[in-house]
């Protein structure tokens, strides 16, 4: 186990080699790998980590197979209509707003 940049313990693939007595950037395990990809795309990760992440994606097909469906997601997901409230909706929450208040 190492350290991520935030205190969590990131699993490494075990028998890959390491560089100045840690753990390389190519071996992070993918599923850490791809848990993190939301907080990669969206720039939490802390510097150390987020250079983790992202060589092991230069290096592994899966997770940049992965990380381009979870971009095409969010792209998708984005261009959708934002939702609307079915009718009477902010008339029914205010009532129930009302009752609740007289309650307390």
């Amino acid at each position: 186990m190492t350290q991520a940049d935030d205190g969590r313990e990131l699993a490494v693939q075990a028998g890959t080699p390491t560089t100045s007595g840690g753990v390389s950037v190519a071996d992070v395990a993918h599923g850490v790998v791809r848990a993190r990809m939301s907080e990669y795309l969206g720039g939490t990760l802390g510097p150390n980590e987020y250079t983790r992440v992202d060589q092991h994606i230069g290096a592994c097909r899966a997770c940049a197979a992965y990380l381009a469906t979870l971009r095409k997601t969010v792209e998708l997901v984005g261009s959708l209509p934002p939702p609307t409230a079915p009718s009477g909706a902010r008339e029914a929450i205010l009532r129930r707003a009302r009752a609740e208040a007289a309650e307390h």
